[in-house]
């Protein structure tokens, strides 16, 4: 069964342990959790929000720090030395996922600008913190101004690593599978998709609403799990005053296209 759950993303600026009462009773199975809410947090602090997830019966799907490996030593150092935060963060937490980039931001460093020297320190990157974590699977989010921007090039970083615990999160509202079409884009990665984000494509090619825009998600999510897929998604949303019906919207027509 596909296991559905929600990016904390979308509510960043508030302290996880509230939230995760509350995604519990939107009907979610699990929380992919936004790397700031968990930075600088105590043994005995991560030790409770473990504690509030069991008890709420919500499962902790994966850890979203941002990482850059393209854009020069010093971001680089600092992604490597966040991973090792994270890899304990992920012991105390009892979460095994972790979302990783090659690079993040409006600056950052797309498939076809990123010099030979580019491409040869994320794929170095990749292979490091993939080695000193075999305990942990990373999941690589196809996005744009990254190397994994596109159908080829995300293959491309995938067979460069080539390790077994790297994996990709399918993003449909990547600009190239919207060119190539979301259905087609992802029957090409399926054997390496472990992991979703999903949102709708708005007005002016903005973010929108799952059930609101000019994506039929509905058919997308039918279509992969008829393909068999059945790893898990996030609805991913941006905003941060987004009200919880909203929330609780977004469940209810993700439940409803797996037939849940």
């Amino acid at each position: 069964m596909i296991t559905i759950s929600l990016c904390s993303l979308v509510y960043r600026e508030q302290p996880i342990d509230g939230l995760i009462p509350k995604i519990a009773a939107s009907g979610f199975d699990a929380v992919e959790i936004f790397g700031a809410q968990l930075e600088g947090k105590s043994d005995s602090e991560l030790t409770a929000i473990r504690k509030v997830a069991a008890d709420n019966k919500l499962k902790i799907l994966g850890m979203a720090p941002y990482l850059s490996l393209t854009r020069g030593q010093k971001e680089y150092d600092e992604s490597i030395e966040r991973v090792k935060k994270f890899m304990h963060y992920g012991e105390v937490l009892g979460c095994q996922r972790l979302r990783t980039f090659t690079d993040v931001g409006p600056t950052g460093v797309a498939s076809a600008a990123a010099t030979p020297e580019q491409w040869a320190q994320g794929i170095r990157g990749l292979k490091e913190i993939t080695a000193m974590a075999p305990q942990l699977e990373f999941m690589m989010e196809t996005h744009p101004l990254t190397l994994a921007d596109t159908v080829e090039s995300s293959q491309r970083v995938l067979r460069e690593v080539g390790a077994k615990n790297l994996k990709l999160i399918y993003q449909p509202t990547t600009k190239d599978f919207l060119d190539k079409g979301i259905i087609e884009s992802w029957r090409i990665l399926k054997p390496d998709v472990t992991h979703m984000h999903l949102q709708n494509v708005g007005g002016e090619g903005n973010h929108g609403w799952m059930e609101e825009g000019k994506l039929d998600l509905a058919n997308f999510l039918a279509t992969v799990q008829a393909d068999g897929y059945d790893g898990s998604i996030s609805i991913e949303y941006h905003w941060k005053d987004t009200p919880w019906e909203r929330i609780r919207s977004a469940y209810d027509f993700t439940a409803k296209a797996l037939n849940r």
